[in-house]
């Protein structure tokens, strides 16, 4: 399986080297808006609505910075929605309700998992035990994430995927995706932890140019995984793509 997982993580490493230079300008100004919605809860007062408020400030960046990376990897360099990044349509407000539906499908794993493991929870006091748990809670989250997520790329191509049908063209695939999107954000946040602790003050990171930086690669690396199970498991693998629309 492990071997499966790098395979799929080098070729979207791969594919992002190859169209990078078309993509990274397109990529910029999207994510300077995540970076500086990352921002805003330093500047507003504590408080689940206002946490809410800065995550909706979000995900419309989100969705052009996803929307660019997938239609570049299965479509070609030619497809970009708008050189500067910076677009709008019927296809990104579906974009953003299917991740928003996605994102209360991980809430519903997270507090499932917790449900199953809150004995084991209890009994693990010690740093090897809590890091395994929550590795597990990791995959176990990723897993039910990654058989609904091709619906992501399919929206972002204007191709039409429902969740069923995403869930039946993951079969058998479904925990290889999960590992292979789970390493990436495993490394930003073993970097951000490695980072506070030899800064110490884990709110100055927010501003931290490189791990910015960083954290923004491992991302297009995870839309790119999800990039390439779709060409492969919807489209049949590389060939001149079909935007329909």
């Amino acid at each position: 399986m492990f071997r499966r997982v790098l395979q799929l993580l080098a070729e979207a490493i791969r594919e992002l080297s190859e169209k990078g230079s078309r993509l990274v300008p397109a990529l910029v100004l999207p994510g300077a808006g995540l970076v500086a919605s990352a921002w805003v809860p330093e500047l507003l007062p504590s408080g689940v609505m206002y946490t809410f408020a800065a995550w909706l400030l979000l995900v419309p960046f989100y969705a052009m910075f996803a929307v660019s990376c997938h239609r570049v990897i299965i479509l070609g360099e030619n497809h970009l929605p708008s050189r500067l990044g910076l677009f709008w349509s019927a296809r990104e407000v579906q974009f953003i309700g299917r991740f928003i539906a996605i994102a209360l499908l991980i809430w519903a794993a997270t507090v499932l998992f917790m449900l199953l493991t809150s004995a084991l929870a209890e009994t693990a006091d010690d740093p090897l035990s809590n890091a395994l748990l929550d590795a597990a809670a990791g995959v176990f989250v990723s897993y039910f994430a990654m058989r609904f997520s091709l619906v992501l790329p399919a929206t972002a191509l204007s191709h039409e995927l429902s969740f069923a049908e995403s869930w039946a063209v993951t079969r058998g695939n479904g925990l290889v995706l999960a590992v292979a999107v789970y390493l990436p954000a495993l490394a930003s946040w073993l970097i951000f932890v490695a980072l506070d602790e030899a800064v110490g003050d884990a709110e100055a990171l927010i501003l931290d140019i490189p791990y910015i930086f960083v954290s923004l690669v491992l991302m297009v690396v995870e839309i790119g995984v999800l990039s390439i199970a779709y060409r492969d498991l919807v489209m049949g693998g590389p060939r001149d793509g079909v935007d329909s629309g």
